[in-house]
């Protein structure tokens, strides 16, 4: 009988021990206790991602910074003008003559009725910025002055060859711009050298694809005739403002003719310099 009890404790203890190897060491929890994991972790049905506003480390960027390219285009633009500029002006055209950046050497295109929606976004060509002899001999500027422009009504030109350098210069649309007391050259117009677009390569005019300078003289042409406010007239400089300044009368009200309410803007602006010496 002893024998058997002893057998019977020792089978016992066997397999106590083989259960005991199977069990993972460590403490266990007690009875009624619960652990508390991350939330989301171990989850086979986590919380749904929720967005978070983008944020750079180690960087303190406007929020803005994060805004559709062509949008804070819009707003650089919109933070540009005066009051009586937004007013009476209906499609907007901003073009930046720098050399670098994120929107060097393009063309943005808004509609200032439908709260500065984007139409259009192009390559363009400005000045060269050099001083340089024309296909006369004499010495020019081939420079895109910055400021406000608006178009001259009688210089709008399907075809157009220019005088001083003799490139072609179809869909023409002249800057309403007197310097010094002649009518510049300045224009808005197509060229036929399509691959330096992107670079500073004309002498002075903002130059487009074919395509899209026949796009957009035929939109300022159709849609954009009628009562136009007048630059201030510098007498003593003669010279026409392109600083924004507008013509009034004695009254101070604003002098309007008729014109196309298109206003053109001439930038200088290396937007992602500050980001690029940042990384």
């Amino acid at each position: 009988m002893r024998r058997s009890v002893t057998l019977l404790a020792i089978a016992a203890a066997a397999l106590l021990g083989a259960a005991s190897l199977g069990r993972a060491s460590g403490p266990r929890p007690s009875p009624g206790v619960s652990i508390d994991l991350p939330q989301g972790l171990f989850d086979p049905t986590p919380e749904p991602w929720r967005a978070k506003p983008r944020t750079r480390v180690g960087f303190n960027l406007p929020a803005d910074q994060f805004a559709p390219l062509w949008m804070r285009v819009a707003e650089r633009m919109r933070g540009n003008l005066s009051p009586e500029l937004a007013a009476n002006f209906d499609l907007f055209v901003y073009v930046n003559k720098a050399a670098r950046g994120e929107t060097a050497q393009r063309m943005y295109v808004f509609d200032g009725k439908k709260n500065f929606a984007r139409l259009y976004d192009w390559a363009v060509s400005t000045g060269r910025e050099k001083t340089e002899a024309d296909k006369h001999g004499h010495l020019r500027a081939s420079t895109t002055p910055v400021g406000f422009y608006e178009l001259d009504p009688q210089r709008f030109y399907v075809n157009y060859r220019s005088h001083a350098w003799g490139d072609p210069m179809p869909y023409a649309m002249f800057f309403n711009w007197v310097r010094e007391g002649e009518k510049t050259g300045l224009a808005i117009h197509a060229t036929d050298v399509e691959a330096l677009l992107g670079s500073r390569a004309s002498a002075g005019c903002v130059r487009l694809s074919l395509n899209h300078a026949r796009t957009l003289f035929a939109l300022v042409k159709s849609q954009y005739r009628g009562a136009t406010p007048q630059f201030a007239y510098d007498r003593a400089a003669e010279s026409t403002s392109n600083k924004g300044a507008l013509s009034r009368d004695a009254k101070g009200h604003v002098r309007f003719t008729d014109g196309y309410r298109v206003l053109v803007y001439i930038d200088d602006y290396t937007a992602n310099d500050q980001l690029a010496a940042l990384f």
